[in-house]
């Protein structure tokens, strides 16, 4: 973030440098925190209760991102998907564990002229990845519609927002209320 403010200072203005970086910094805080980080570390368990935590932390870890977002989307778009978070369980490991090292490996066997079964299977990848996409955007009721946030409003629930993510104790609770 230092370096694209020091480069391009304009930046920070739009939307697309203010959800990355609300994005990762939501992420960040929701990761120090004790308890969500003592709830998804690693413990010796079976398969069915990791599968689960691993899909509570995929959750959690995108309603948080939601709820980081949501207030750049409204002030920038004045709408703002609902669905996201839900839709993001299955398109994160999609992208993770299936599209992404297919493409490196169709990349990879492309030199040798054997690239087409790798690139059929991250194709299938990325329609299934649409299709979700899709499906969560068409949903009923999938997206929140307003008129245009006050600049005040908006600077409040960014104060609130960067409140929240600096604090680790407790006095974090306090910026829900410039939120």
């Amino acid at each position: 973030a230092l370096v694209v403010l020091l480069l391009w200072p304009e930046a920070l203005v739009g939307p697309s440098f203010q959800m990355s970086f609300a994005a990762v910094t939501a992420i960040v805080a929701l990761y120090e925190n004790q308890r969500v980080r003592g709830w998804f570390e690693r413990r010796e368990e079976g398969w069915g209760r990791r599968l689960a935590r691993g899909v509570a932390s995929l959750l959690l870890t995108g309603l948080v991102v939601e709820i980081a977002l949501t207030p750049i989307a409204l002030y920038h778009f004045h709408k703002s998907g609902l669905y996201g978070s839900l839709a993001n369980i299955v398109a994160i490991p999609l992208t993770t564990f299936v599209v992404m090292p297919f493409e490196a490996a169709g990349l990879a066997f492309d030199a040798v002229g054997l690239g087409a079964p790798f690139w059929w299977v991250a194709e299938r990848g990325l329609h299934l990845l649409l299709w979700i996409a899709h499906a969560a955007a068409n949903a009923p009721g999938a997206l929140a519609m307003l008129p245009a946030m006050p600049g005040g409003a908006y600077a409040l629930m960014v104060v609130g927002g960067v409140w929240i993510a600096l604090w680790r104790t407790r006095v974090r609770i306090a910026g829900v209320v410039p939120a």
